[in-house]
């Protein structure tokens, strides 16, 4: 199914060369979340090769997140709610991300989602550009309607199931 959420994905009008960094999840395999892998290889083989990777790390005190950009896939470590996050590298400002991959629960037909709760990426989202491109993938077509929307969500640019691609701007 991860191959069919990538061929949904290919379908998003990413120019060539335009994009710089990226910010992608390390998926939780024990919650079967969608294999990030494929979409970061499509990325640096097909759209930009040059482009930086990014990882989010998490502080659960502050419920801040960073994108750490690294290499080393030795580099990670799960956290307390067994996430995979990077131990070491170099910290990439919110404002010089060009797309995030984010995970999701669940997400609706007018690209609101559902994470863990936390609000981790709605607060990183908030202090990228307006124009950063923000991608749900999801194993699961959406609901209807999110029914708690709140005034700091926000909604996904794109979500890619592994039917179709949906298109939220």
């Amino acid at each position: 199914m991860d191959q069919a959420i990538l061929e949904q994905f290919r379908k998003i009008p990413i120019q060539n060369g335009g994009l710089k960094s990226a910010l992608v999840y390390m998926p939780m395999h024990h919650i079967n979340e969608v294999d990030t892998d494929l979409f970061i290889k499509y990325l640096q083989k097909e759209i930009q090769p040059a482009i930086q990777v990014a990882f989010p790390r998490t502080n659960f005190k502050t419920l801040d997140m960073e994108a750490i950009l690294t290499k080393e896939t030795g580099s990670f470590r799960e956290n307390s709610l067994r996430l995979a996050e990077p131990v070491h590298g170099r910290l990439l400002a919110p404002q010089k991300v060009d797309i995030v991959l984010l995970p999701l629960l669940i997400f609706d037909k007018k690209g609101n989602r559902v994470g863990y709760g936390k609000g981790f990426y709605d607060r990183f989202l908030a202090r990228c550009r307006p124009e950063v491109l923000k991608i749900g993938l999801s194993y699961l077509p959406p609901v209807p309607q999110i029914e708690d929307v709140g005034n700091f969500d926000i909604p996904l640019d794109y979500c890619a199931t592994p039917d179709r691609l949906y298109d939220f701007k």
